[in-house]
């Protein structure tokens, strides 16, 4: 049986439950767009106050997150995922009991991203990357496909629970429903790996069996991949929230507009699926690069569409499977490249720059039509954004599967301690 089969056979249900995992960590900005009416209506809060709370806690996360790395890698995922399940179950129903004060929905939404910080994506990822490494491709695009699950179905999840049992009780319907199947899962399935040699077993999150961040954090590959990716979010993530309007600037009706546009969301489930898929069996950096070249193809079919509703759907489904494929890129690297007994940290520190630089992207296309009545200047950027995104990542040191960097805890020296 090869390697791969091996990993599959003995620990399949694992990136199965991340997915469910990290599919409830993204429930509350997937649905946030549809609570935003009956709550707006009820209280008389525009749009804006509503979506301010929103904004605070993407702030709040991109802060938290690395925080959150550290105790991954201390205190292991699968207790921060238990714990994280509780916490989120109580901080987002505890939203449903807004009463239409400000400063309390402010604090509500503070508590709620504090609540659900330990179950953030790194949460998730990191045992997926600790227990495969044949296939490790497919097994974290499957675990981050959660995302993309996140998307298709807390909108409408969301929107029958508002009409059927009202806006507060929505609330906490989502949160008790997805930890009524996260939480069993984690508890059978979730393990943090450990190994065992002779009458000793040393923890991953051992504290002598950890190197210190801050040199990995300051080498130049974690600073070319995590600047790379960041420059390709801006990009992508202002393609994506801009791209109705865009559409609709150049002629497309609204109708058409939502419905390319949602072409994207379909093939970035694809796109992160597929690219596990290679990641496994082609050059990571041939991958990685071919990813990030595609939204300067996007931006240049946006540019010259002229109208075309066939070269505008093909800008779609590419923008979705870049969107969908760049997280996989840079785990996957990350992954290989990074030791894995600090993979949780550096890990959570990628992501909140991600986090950080994407949510430029839509303010910097919103300025630049402000300022020209069109997106012309914005596309430019856009593609250039990626265009050094992609010269940054072939500028990346990758290294190989079997590398000097332990990637499962068997490789990991027994310290002396533990053998006494």
């Amino acid at each position: 049986m090869s390697a791969a089969k091996q990993e599959w056979a003995r620990m399949w249900p694992l990136p199965l439950v991340a997915m469910i995992g990290i599919t409830g960590s993204a429930s509350v900005g997937y649905s946030a767009s549809v609570f935003m009416e009956p709550i707006t209506r009820e209280f008389g809060w525009t749009r804006a106050e509503f979506f301010s709370a929103v904004t605070m806690q993407m702030i709040a996360g991109m802060l938290i997150i690395p925080f959150v790395g550290l105790l991954i890698d201390r205190l292991g995922s699968r207790v921060l995922a238990i714990v994280g399940t509780v916490t989120f179950v109580m901080s987002f129903s505890a939203l449903g009991l807004a009463n239409g004060a400000l400063w309390q929905w402010f604090l509500l939404a503070g508590l709620q991203i504090i609540g659900a910080a330990l179950i953030t994506q790194p949460v998730w990822v990191k045992p997926v990357i600790g227990q495969f490494d044949a296939s490790r491709g497919l097994a974290m695009a499957i675990a981050l496909s959660g995302n993309g699950v996140a998307n298709t179905i807390w909108p409408f999840i969301a929107a029958a629970l508002i009409e059927w049992v009202g806006w507060r009780a929505a609330y906490m319907s989502i949160a008790l429903g997805w930890a009524a199947v996260s939480l069993p899962l984690t508890l059978l399935f979730f393990r943090d790996g450990r190994r065992v040699k002779g009458a000793a077993t040393v923890a991953a999150n051992s504290p002598a069996a950890r190197p210190p961040l801050l040199p990995t954090v300051l080498s130049a590959p974690f600073l070319f991949l995590t600047a790379s990716g960041a420059l390709f979010s801006c990009a992508v993530f202002g393609l994506t929230l801009h791209l109705v309007p865009l559409l609709r600037g150049a002629g497309v009706t609204t109708v058409t507009a939502g419905a390319i546009a949602g072409l994207a969301g379909i093939s970035a489930v694809i796109g992160r699926l597929g690219t596990g898929y290679l990641l496994d069996r082609l050059p990571t950096r041939l991958v990685g690069i071919i990813v990030f070249v595609l939204p300067i193809i996007v931006c240049s079919l946006l540019w010259t569409g002229a109208g075309a509703v066939p070269l505008y759907m093909l800008a779609a489904i590419l923008l979705g499977l870049a969107a969908g494929a760049e997280i996989d890129v840079v785990t996957f690297i990350a992954s290989r490249q990074f030791d894995q007994r600090i993979f949780g940290s550096i890990y959570a520190v990628v992501i909140a720059s991600f986090g950080g630089a994407a949510s430029l992207g839509p303010l910097l296309a919103g300025a630049l039509f402000d300022a020209r009545g069109n997106y012309d200047v914005f596309l430019l950027c856009a593609a250039s954004l990626s265009a050094i995104g992609a010269m940054l990542m072939a500028m990346v040191a990758i290294q190989p599967a079997q590398s000097r960097t332990p990637n499962n805890l068997d490789q990991i020296p027994v310290p002396a301690d533990a053998k006494s």
